[in-house]
């Protein structure tokens, strides 16, 4: 059976699928709906609206150009994706010919349903409507998604979620981080006597932030959208008791990693204050390392004794934490566990022991030469001393003295110096 759809010049047949039919409009599944042999689309009665509509003028993303109705697809010479959202257009799309883009037709839907323009008090320029695919959010930092929608502005190229101009819009609001007093908005920056970083995350506030005048606090925007740090962690790998987060500033060391912190660690009340950094808190008992058989468990303290790094050789303070291997009897700092620099260590003294190759040796010190420029006297003594070709006693001592200036670099050398000697 045939129809005509009021501003579709083809005679339509009805389609009633019951498993549903894909429409080539907004691309969603429903039963009943229309197509054109000619055109060669399929659509909703829901949809035909857009038969109605052929010319648009006004819309807000593109204005001052006419946007026509395609029912064959786009064009060939046009990029077949939406200018707004980045997917894929269907046989139904509207097309500027003047600027060779194409809309989609749920993009069209979507500007009609919601609003053109925000302005917005923590905002100078008015933002239009229409968030692509591939934008990322200037205060949450995350991409677009085919459900996400949005604003940008045309002057400055802000870009923002509409699901988070509705939390940029409250004058104050009240986080878990801070829930003493309530977070006034701020649209100039931190004020000078605070700390400029976030009092959670460290990271620079920029213009926009949420500040408490009382107790000095800034909340960054990223921050204050995403999941807050839990109040308390409990269960941990690295720690029996339930540890209580500290937002703010205060100066520590942590106590799994033995490095300094300045802002919001977890403490625990039961074992005399213990700190953690946020990210060692959740550190695991047990990790994979690269280019490593065995698994390296979590050991806390390490107990009285001198104990190196098996990757880097710096001394480790025994009183704090790090990762071991109890069969080779390698440890690793925790900083430096999962550092690339040291798996690119390992990886190469674990080579020494499969390949004597000589080019791969040469290889191997032009990456250290790029890698490391300010190790110069480091390089040159190792060289010097793989060109006497000097015995692992005399390597040792030397090692000893060039730790002292603090580099990690002489082991990974001292390891191909005996590469060389063969």
């Amino acid at each position: 059976m045939t129809e005509n759809v009021r501003g579709h010049e083809h005679l339509v047949s009805v389609v009633n699928q019951g498993d549903g039919m894909e429409c080539d409009a907004c691309d969603q599944l429903h039963v009943g709906g229309y197509s054109c042999s000619e055109c060669k689309f399929n659509i909703h009665k829901k949809c035909v609206y857009v038969f109605t509509a052929k010319e648009i003028f006004d819309h807000p993303s593109h204005d001052g150009h006419c946007l026509k109705l395609l029912t064959t697809g786009a064009p060939d010479h046009t990029d077949p994706k939406c200018h707004l959202c980045g997917k894929n257009t269907k046989r139904l799309l509207y097309h500027c010919s003047d600027c060779k883009l194409n809309l989609d037709i749920g993009c069209i839907a979507d500007h009609r349903s919601a609003p053109f323009h925000l302005n917005m008090s923590w905002h100078h320029h008015p933002l239009v409507l229409g968030l692509s695919y591939f934008d990322r959010c200037s205060f949450c930092h995350k991409i677009g998604n085919e459900d996400s929608k949005g604003y940008r502005c045309l002057r400055c190229g802000l870009v923002i979620h509409t699901r988070c101009t509705f939390i940029f819009d409250s004058p104050e609001i009240t986080h878990p981080a801070h829930v003493r007093h309530p977070l006034k908005r701020l649209t100039d920056g931190a004020p000078n006597y605070t700390d400029q970083r976030c009092h959670i995350c460290g990271e620079n506030t920029g213009n926009l932030l949420y500040h408490c005048d009382i107790c000095k606090f800034n909340l960054d925007m990223r921050c204050a959208i995403e999941r807050p740090p839990p109040v308390a962690l409990s269960n941990l790998k690295v720690h029996e008791h339930t540890l209580t987060l500290m937002p703010r500033l205060i100066s520590f060391v942590c106590d799994a990693c033995g490095t300094k912190g300045d802002r919001s660690p977890y403490m625990c009340v039961q074992c005399d204050f213990m700190t953690f950094h946020q990210k060692c808190a959740r550190l695991p008992r047990v990790i994979h390392v690269n280019h490593h058989d065995h698994r390296v468990s979590f050991k806390y303290p390490l107990g009285p004794g001198e104990w190196r790094c098996g990757v880097c050789w710096e001394e480790i303070d025994w009183s704090y934490g790090a990762y071991s291997c109890s069969l080779f009897f390698f440890f690793f700092f925790l900083f430096l566990s999962t550092s690339y620099f040291c798996s690119f260590l390992l990886f190469v003294f674990i080579r020494w022991y499969v390949v004597n190759v000589r080019v791969w040796n040469l290889f191997v010190i032009f990456v250290v030469f790029i890698y490391e420029l300010e190790s110069v006297v480091v390089v040159v003594v190792v060289l010097f001393c793989a060109y006497l070709h000097l015995k692992l006693h005399m390597i040792v001592f030397l090692h000893t003295v060039i730790c002292s200036f603090g580099s990690c670099t002489f082991f990974f050398f001292m390891s191909l110096e005996f590469v060389l000697e063969t």
